[in-house]
């Protein structure tokens, strides 16, 4: 599993890499200075079969928070597979 890197990340969205005129490597302030009205977002593919992307480890962290706020019990990432 790997972070997408700030470049990736701009070029995602089409926009430049700039806040106020200056490079940032803050992505707070690079998502502030986006203008949404703009930006292009592009689709990846979702694998579950392949551990490596995170891609299930992500979906069962965030369901596991929202499970919580709603006093839902959370589950493994076997029945977030299952599931998904």
């Amino acid at each position: 599993f790997s972070v997408p890197s700030e470049a990736d990340v701009a070029r995602a969205l089409d926009t430049p890499l700039t806040a106020n005129d200056e490079t940032t490597s803050d992505p707070l302030e690079l998502l502030r200075s986006t203008n949404i009205s703009t930006a292009r977002l592009t689709s990846i593919a979702f694998e579950k079969d392949d551990e490596r992307n995170g891609h299930v480890a992500f979906v069962t962290a965030a369901s596991n928070l929202r499970a919580l706020c709603y006093g839902i019990d959370p589950v493994d990432a076997m029945e977030t597979r299952r599931v998904a």
